[in-house]
C-alpha cells in the first residue's frame, strides 16, 4: 500500500524532485551569470576596463625593391584597471584573400594607458605587385577588432636599395 501512495503523488511530492530541479536552476544560473562576467571582463581576473585598439601605417603605398619591410605601428589603450590584453595581427594579402592570424600576444597595464604595438611584413617577390591589410584582433579581457589598414605597391627589382618611394601615379601635396 505504500507503494500505491507513493505512485499516487503528484510529480513534485516525489523524494528527490525538488532537490533535482533546484540543483538544475542553481547549475544554469551558476552558468549564465560566468558567461556574463566572462564577456564584460570580470570573470579572468583582470579588471581592465575600456580596451581600444588603433593601427597605421607610415607607407600607404610604394613603389621599391624586394625583400622590403614594411611596418604596421598601433596602440591598445585601455581606460582603467590592470591586467593583461591579449591581441594578435590578422591579415589579408590579396583582394579576396583568406585572413590569416598570427600568434597571439600580450601586453600587460596596471591603471589607464596605451601600449605600443608593431607588425612588420616583408613581401618577398622581386617583381610585381603586393597588397596586406592588416588589423589588430583584441582577444581577451574583450573582443574588439583595430581599424583596418591597406598596404599596396610595386616591387621593382631594378631600383637600387633605399626608402620607398611613391607609385607613379602618386603625386604630392599640393601646397
Amino acid at each position: 500500500m505504500a507503494d500505491d501512495d507513493e505512485d499516487s503523488k503528484p510529480w513534485w511530492k516525489h523524494p528527490g524532485v525538488i532537490a533535482a530541479l533546484i540543483t538544475g536552476v542553481l547549475a544554469i544560473v551558476g552558468s549564465v551569470v560566468t558567461k556574463v562576467l566572462d564577456s564584460n571582463g570580470g570573470g579572468g581576473g583582470s579588471s581592465i576596463r575600456g580596451v581600444e585598439a588603433r593601427l597605421e601605417s607610415e607607407v600607404g603605398g610604394f613603389r621599391l625593391p624586394c625583400p622590403h619591410t614594411i611596418v604596421f605601428t598601433g596602440t591598445i589603450s585601455v581606460s582603467g584597471g590592470s591586467g593583461e590584453v591579449a591581441f594578435r595581427f590578422v591579415h589579408v594579402d590579396a583582394v579576396g584573400g583568406t585572413e590569416q592570424r598570427e600568434p597571439v600576444q600580450r601586453v600587460s597595464f596596471d591603471g589607464a594607458g596605451s601600449a605600443p604595438v608593431r607588425h612588420e611584413w616583408i613581401p618577398t617577390i622581386p617583381q610585381g605587385e603586393v597588397f596586406r591589410t592588416a588589423a589588430i584582433e583584441v582577444l581577451d579581457p574583450v573582443s574588439t577588432r583595430s581599424n583596418d589598414v591597406m598596404v599596396a605597391g610595386v616591387c621593382d627589382s631594378t631600383l637600387p636599395e633605399g626608402p620607398p618611394t611613391p607609385p607613379p601615379d602618386v603625386q604630392p601635396p599640393a601646397g
